[in-house]
């Protein structure tokens, strides 16, 4: 079992070190101290302040060979390597090769078989204590990654779900096609790339409609079925419930 000495007094969280202790009890103030020189933002800690100005207030790495965009120095390095092929982080038991260091170390556990992170509800293990705690979160139903935009008050289960909406307070649009639009989640540039293609992937197995989007088929699917939806004025009846409104 893990050790975590680091006890919070408010809470039954414990954690390995007093770092992650620290930056966990700001959850347990309303003080918001740390302010921002660019825009009316305040944070409850440092951390979340240089997350925020990384997020809203960074101009982006544009990397030379594909034009694509990252926020954080890190990302774009870790990118650049998928041009040049450098993969320095070698298995000393097999022959693969990582371009990052957590990659390789997450690949090194599998060659064990071990989870030793193990969920107390339904016994599931995880390779590592960060993988358990955004589990344990599905089981609690706790948000506490809280969207830190003034006047939005979105939180949310895991810490990259919180950072993946935060852009949609920010103007910077680092996902480029090649067509020149930007957008600014890597999803929407997902769905956009599918207007320059012929693709069908999504296809109703009821009636061999194909169709670009997977949410497009889903809603398609409702046409199938019989009508359930019943208008309280009148006593219509839709096969959808969006379309009782719009009715």
């Amino acid at each position: 079992t893990e050790t975590k000495p680091f006890q919070c007094p408010h809470c039954d969280y414990a954690f390995r070190d007093i770092y992650k202790l620290q930056r966990h009890l700001s959850v347990h103030t309303t003080e918001r101290t740390h302010k921002c020189t660019k825009c009316p933002g305040s944070y409850k800690s440092l951390d979340a302040l240089q997350g925020h100005m990384r997020r809203m207030h960074q101009d982006p790495f544009e990397c030379p060979c594909c034009n694509k965009v990252f926020l954080k120095q890190r990302q774009y390095s870790h990118h650049l390597r998928t041009h040049t092929g450098e993969q320095p982080y070698r298995c000393d038991q097999c022959d693969k090769k990582y371009d990052r260091v957590r990659s390789l170390t997450l690949h090194k556990m599998k060659h064990s078989g071990l989870r030793p992170h193990k969920c107390t509800v339904c016994e599931r293990g995880f390779y590592t204590s960060d993988s358990l705690a955004n589990h344990v979160r599905v089981h609690t139903g706790e948000k506490p990654f809280k969207c830190e935009f003034p006047g939005c008050s979105r939180a949310f289960g895991r810490r990259t779900n919180m950072w993946i909406h935060s852009k949609t307070h920010s103007t910077v649009r680092p996902f480029k096609c090649w067509c020149g639009k930007r957008f600014k989640a890597k999803q929407s540039l997902r769905v956009h790339e599918k207007t320059h293609s012929d693709a069908r992937p999504y296809v109703c197995e009821k009636c061999g409609k194909s169709f670009k989007r997977r949410n497009s088929l889903y809603v398609h699917s409702f046409t199938h079925e019989a009508g359930n939806h019943e208008c309280e004025f009148c006593s219509k009846v839709f096969n959808r419930a969006d379309k009782v409104k719009q009715h």
